[in-house]
């Protein structure tokens, strides 16, 4: 069933990949695989054993939270968010998926910060919601 989604997706040499491009007009190869190279030599993980998409199935029921910017050009989210919601659906996992229409990688929060908050308040009520606890954001009345 996994099959269908797309296996170039939200990994480490995409996203490396897309910077060199995107930020520094340089070609992915070859400087994708010595940037993985070189974090391997420096600290013994290898970034290609790990995908997110593989990872997903194995939340079970616990749920999932994705935030993502949609103007985000070094995270493509058709290769990574979408791609990871379609692996939770798929895996059975509880999953939300909001995207922050001016969001760039890694800035949902400043592009959006009063979603960013409502979006995480209301998954954190849902998800805990069996203890009885309640998350309140911060001016609400």
């Amino acid at each position: 069933m996994l099959s269908s989604i797309p296996r170039a997706t939200g990994r480490a040499e995409d996203i490396v990949g897309r910077r060199l491009e995107v930020d520094e007009g340089q070609p992915s190869l070859p400087g994708t695989p010595a940037i993985l190279f070189g974090i391997w030599l420096q600290t013994g993980v290898n970034l290609l054993d790990h995908d997110p998409i593989d990872a997903v199935a194995g939340l079970g029921d616990r749920p999932l939270l994705l935030l993502h910017g949609a103007a985000d050009v070094h995270d493509l989210p058709a290769r990574s968010v979408e791609a990871n919601y379609r692996a939770a659906l798929a895996a059975g996992v509880p999953v939300e998926m909001h995207l922050c229409p001016a969001g760039t990688h890694g800035h949902v929060i400043d592009a959006c910060p009063d979603d960013w908050g409502r979006w995480s308040a209301l998954f954190l009520d849902r998800a805990f919601a069996d203890a009885g606890a309640t998350v309140r954001l911060e001016g609400a009345g």
